[in-house]
């Protein structure tokens, strides 16, 4: 069995991470952290609060959060829950609108790797 090896935990401003959401909980390592790893391909790194609006349009698009899934220990998600969602997620059009208020955790920082490929493109 391999072991995911955990980035190192810093928000966007090099500082310590916040937890995002307990109930439920959250987070790529479901420890309440938008943090990430390499195996993260979906790099859920943006903490956010749902609203009605986002779960619906999250339903629409093919990734219904609203719906529980015992089988996977996910109770679903209901307005005001607080969320990882991946980077590509939260980056959709007009997605700030639909996702509704800021968070007090700002999103993790990409690992180091992956900003040098980024700016060499």
């Amino acid at each position: 069995m391999n072991a995911l090896i955990m980035a190192e935990a810093l928000n966007v401003l090099g500082e310590k991470l916040l937890p995002c959401g307990d109930s439920p909980i959250t987070g790529f390592f479901r420890d309440g952290y938008c943090n990430t790893c390499h195996e993260d391909v979906g790099s859920h790194t943006v903490c956010v609060e749902v609203t009605e609006e986002f779960l619906e349009f999250s339903r629409f698009s093919g990734n219904d959060l609203s719906t529980p899934h015992p089988e996977f220990e996910f109770p679903g998600l209901k307005e005001g829950d607080r969320w990882c969602l991946s980077r590509g997620m939260s980056g959709a059009p007009n997605m700030l609108d639909t996702v509704g208020r800021d968070t007090p955790s700002p999103p993790t920082e990409q690992p180091r790797d992956e900003q040098d490929v980024e700016d060499d493109e």
